[in-house]
């Protein structure tokens, strides 16, 4: 999931930008720029914190990695859906998906 998901928004910033004549490795990406970010973070916990990190930063990886699943599953298939004479389930619709673009819910 993640890897694709990865690899498309590269593929869709890398046109957004070759359509504005810049290159993909500027700090225009608006993939990349978050990247940075999180290395020059981890970077500064690792030169703060020491060789410990090395320990934690997997975890918290692991569980945002978690956290994201968990919230695509839910917002995207996570709703109840009834179950058919066939034994199948109805047709994914859009009101079996939740999504609330607030930041609380």
């Amino acid at each position: 999931e993640i890897p694709g998901a990865f690899k498309r928004a590269w593929d869709l910033e890398e046109q957004r930008l070759s359509r504005s004549g810049k290159n993909v490795w500027s700090l225009e990406n608006e993939v990349l720029r978050p990247m940075i970010l999180t290395l020059v973070l981890y970077a500064g916990l690792l030169a703060f914190f020491g060789p410990l990190m090395l320990i934690f930063l997997p975890i918290q990886m692991a569980f945002g990695w978690w956290q994201l699943t968990s919230a695509n599953y839910l917002e995207h298939y996570g709703l109840l859906r009834e179950k058919m004479s066939d034994g199948r389930y109805e047709r994914q619709q859009p009101y079996h998906s939740w999504n609330s673009n607030h930041i609380m819910s």
